[in-house]
């Protein structure tokens, strides 16, 4: 470390100061490895309550990743706490929704829950639509439309300066369907993040949680859910949460009784 130093106080301010960042950044990467390798080994050796506070540590660092919040999910499975598990489990979807074991132990942990609530059916064309935008994360489609500019750039370069006709031709088309390409994932990102904003979802953690018909425990109690239950975030008011379940019904809890996704 003390060379690192030294060749930074031989450089330019500006350069000894973005080395010196760089050196900085790639030393917090390695810490961060090492502490999820460190809770990766305590849950390999059943410590589950030790690994899970290795990995909320990291999380609380802001080192969140799909990987972070799957093991964090698997280690609260297997501790017996299954809200912790299901949240964890949709985090990990949230960040990449093509994350295969993230959803199929989601469906063992939603099977462990009390509540078994059937969705409102809807159109087909919505649902397919939705599915499909949701089919890989924000970042996902912004990566795609990235490679798609560049590759499309490639066709064009290869268009201006070859001479053959056939391959100017599939320099020019290539590149145009590609941009084609690029424009389109670039518009399924934008539709990606407008969903995400548009609805917010929690997991209750209280073991039972009264619906009421206003923010007030004076109001009626309409009904009751239980640990682990996906519901739709509506409204906050005065510490309470508006709250809507998969068959249509709404109401309000206390919103210490729920954990945003």
């Amino acid at each position: 470390m003390d060379e690192y130093f030294f060749k930074v106080l031989k450089m330019t301010p500006k350069i000894g100061v973005f080395y010196f960042l760089i050196c900085l950044l790639s030393f917090s990467t390695v810490m961060a490895n090492d502490s999820f390798k460190l809770a990766n080994k305590l849950y390999d050796e059943k410590k589950y309550e030790k690994a899970i506070e290795q990995y909320e540590l990291l999380i609380e660092e802001g080192k969140t990743a799909t990987d972070v919040y799957y093991n964090l999910g698997n280690a609260y499975f297997k501790n017996d706490e299954i809200a912790p598990a299901i949240l964890n489990y949709e985090r990990a979807l949230k960040l990449d929704p093509s994350n295969e074991d993230a959803a199929f132990n989601l469906k063992i942990a939603n099977n462990k829950t009390i509540d078994k609530v059937e969705a409102l059916p809807s159109l087909f064309i919505e649902n397919a639509w939705q599915t499909f935008v949701t089919s890989k994360s924000v970042d996902g489609w912004a990566t795609l439309s990235i490679i798609s500019i560049f590759i499309a750039l490639l066709f064009f370069i290869g268009y201006l300066l070859l001479s053959q006709i056939v391959i100017k031709k599939i320099g020019f088309y290539g590149g145009a369907l590609l941009v084609l390409v690029s424009l389109f994932t670039w518009f399924m990102a934008h539709q990606n993040s407008s969903l995400l904003k548009s609805k917010s979802d929690a997991i209750v953690f209280a073991n039972i949680s009264s619906v009421m018909s206003e923010p007030n425990e004076k109001s009626n109690k309409l009904f009751t859910i239980h640990e682990g239950l996906k519901v739709n975030l509506l409204d906050e008011k005065n510490g309470w949460s508006k709250i809507k379940i998969q068959n249509g019904n709404i109401g309000w809890v206390k919103s210490e009784e729920i954990e945003e996704i």
